[in-house]
Parts: structure tokens; sequence; C-alpha cells
């Protein structure tokens, strides 16, 4: 990620700034409705899907719909293949809208596991009582945590609205903000991670659609981040190698474990 301090301006046309309004309003509202409807399909155990697989075929298509999002997630984000989102946009403002059309493609992802998931009707458990509110307080914390470490994270690169403001605001590039070490990232390194995870496993509704889920994404949580410290690596040098030896990975993995990584 290029750090840029550029103050000049460049002129975009009309239709340029309105074409990128146009993607950043998709992107929002994608963003949106992905977010709703992760939090009713997880608190509901994914019991909502729309899909019709039974048997083998509804564990296959449902593998499927898991493995895509930290797939395509992970790989748009890597140097070799980040210029592909160039293709998504005219090539005057294709780079600037980058990260709209990241988390544009992102939402979409979303939208495809939980709208075409299978869901099987056998639920394991059901929290009730004081029981349901306990779980529902849980869900409830691990969203605000979620939500919390986006907007320590810079909220304009994780809701994609740095990339249409950027051509909106006729600047020619985009400017990064600084590497994010206060917040929740003074806890550990990778809170958006760590609070995605939770997000998976709770809710007052367990069934094993969800378990399943939570387990797959789970093992992405923990290791997509690698790929990302590199970048980070890459981007801030010493700076994010000091931050790495006072700060912890996840909060429940010591200072160093992950570290060693950024070099290979």
């Amino acid at each position: 990620m290029a750090r840029s301090n550029s103050t000049e301006n460049t002129n975009y046309s009309r239709p340029h700034r309105a074409l990128a309004l146009f993607y950043g309003g998709c992107a929002h509202v994608a963003f949106a409705v992905a977010v709703g409807l992760m939090i009713y399909s997880l608190y509901n155990g994914l019991r909502s899907g729309w899909g019709t697989c039974h048997g083998w075929r509804r564990v296959f298509a449902n593998s499927v719909l898991l493995i895509q999002f930290p797939f395509f997630h992970s790989l748009l984000l890597s140097p070799s293949r980040r210029s592909l989102l160039n293709y998504l946009a005219p090539t005057a403002i294709s780079r600037q809208l980058k990260p709209t059309t990241y988390v544009l493609i992102a939402s979409l992802q979303l939208w495809a596991v939980f709208l075409l998931w299978s869901p099987s009707t056998e639920i394991l458990w059901e929290a009730t009582g004081a029981l349901l509110v306990i779980h529902v307080v849980f869900f409830v914390f691990a969203w605000v945590l979620l939500v919390k470490s986006m907007w320590d994270a810079h909220l304009g690169i994780q809701a994609g609205y740095i990339g249409w403001l950027t051509v909106w605001k006729n600047e020619p590039r985009i400017k990064w903000p600084k590497l994010p070490t206060t917040g929740l990232f003074r806890v550990c390194r990778q809170p958006i991670y760590f609070s995605f995870m939770l997000t998976l496993w709770t809710g007052p509704v367990w069934t094993w659609d969800k378990i399943f889920l939570a387990s797959i994404w789970r093992t992405y949580c923990y290791w997509g981040p690698v790929l990302k410290e590199r970048r980070l690596m890459r981007s801030f040098g010493e700076e994010f190698k000091a931050y790495c030896s006072r700060v912890p990975y996840w909060p429940v993995v010591r200072r160093t474990a992950r570290s060693r990584n950024l070099q290979t």
C-alpha cells in the first residue's frame, strides 16, 4: 500500500465524478445489505438460505460458497492480482476506485454465501430464557467490537469510500492513512479478524451449518492476516516491525509468534 503526501490536483470529468459516486453508492448499499444478511443468518444458525441442494451436493455447494470468500478476498489484495480491479472501472479512475470496487466485490461474495446457502433443518441447540439474553449480549458485543475495530482501522478503507471520494474531490491519487496503532490496535494487531471470528461463534441458535462455517472461516481469520502483515511490512517497514514487537498478533497469541513470518 503506497503512501502519498501529494497535494496536487487533477480534473476528472463530470461523468467520471458522477460514475465514482455511483460506484460508491453501489458499494455502500451492497456492504450494508451484506452486513444485514450476515447478522440475520448467523443469529438464526444459517437456516435462511435459498439454496436447494441436498445430500453430498449440499455439502459441496456450501463448501464452494465458504471457500470462495477468503480465496478471492485475499487474491485481490495480492500484489500480482490487485491490478485485476483496474478492469472494473474506466481507466481514468480505475486506480482510485480500487478500494471501492474491492468492497463491492467482497459484499457481493457475502451475498452469495448467505443467500445461496443450502440450509439443513436440524437445530443442535437453541438458547431460551436467561441463556437467550446472555447469548444475544455476546453476539451484539462481538459486532460492536467489529465495528469499533473497523473504525480504528480507518473506516474509509474498510467501507471503500476513500476510493470514490478521491475522484469526487478531484484528487490525483488516494491519500492512504497512517498505520493504525490506536484503539483496539493497542490490544492486538488484527482486531478486525479477531472480532469477525467472534461473530461466527456467538448467537443463540446452533446448527451443524453454523459450526461448519465458523470452523472454516475461523481458520482464515487466523492465517489470512499473515499475508496482510507482509503487505504492511512492505509499506511501513521499520515502523510496522516496531509495532509488532510490542503488540500481539491476537489477544491470546504471544507478541512474536506471527512476526517471525514477516521476513519470509
